[in-house]
């Protein structure tokens, strides 16, 4: 039912919703040069990503693909990210979530606060480091706490135990504090 037909013919209103969508027709049509373009109608309710190609000067054909519901369910993440770190931040207890590989995916303001305390250079302890390995190169009074955490963190992931608890000191060069 669409070929042959003006876009602004089969989606009433586009040209007044979207006059920049034009454009990119115009410039494929007169340059040669495909484009990618991404448009919300309103209208419509709909998110659409476009592959707009020139087949001969002059002309432009544009495919559609509807991306409705994959731009929803990245809200929705970008959503429950937002509301996680939230959640985290509002927690006094210092907290780091590890991978299965024991990389810090996401730490909150309370774990930054103690890096920081601490003097740990660049991103140690932070996103993207392993927690593990962190551990195993500790040096000084603490290098058997920061092992055995490791350790027992390590045992829980790999299904050997169903908890760890362990009370230790880790004590910074302006506060004193011990973990559990």
């Amino acid at each position: 039912d669409v070929i042959g037909k003006r876009v602004s013919e089969v989606i009433p209103g586009i040209q007044i919703a979207d006059m920049e969508l034009f454009e990119v027709y115009g410039r494929v049509a007169a340059t040669g040069r495909p484009e990618r373009y991404e448009s919300q109608l309103k209208s419509l309710a709909v998110c659409f990503s476009l592959s707009i190609y020139s087949p001969a000067p002059g002309f432009f054909v544009a495919v559609f693909t509807d991306i409705t519901e994959s731009k929803k369910a990245a809200t929705a993440v970008l959503e429950s990210k937002r509301f996680l770190q939230s959640s985290l931040n509002a927690l006094t207890a210092h907290i780091a979530i590890l991978d299965e590989h024991g990389t810090i995916v996401e730490v909150n303001e309370a774990w930054n606060r103690f890096a920081r305390e601490k003097d740990f250079q660049g991103s140690q302890l932070g996103m993207g480091d392993n927690y593990f390995n962190v551990c195993k190169s500790a040096s000084g009074s603490f290098s058997e706490e920061a092992a055995e955490v490791a350790e027992g963190i390590a045992a829980v992931m790999r299904g050997q135990s169903e908890e760890f608890y362990l009370e230790y000191p880790c004590h910074g060069s302006r506060v004193q504090r011990w973990f559990a």
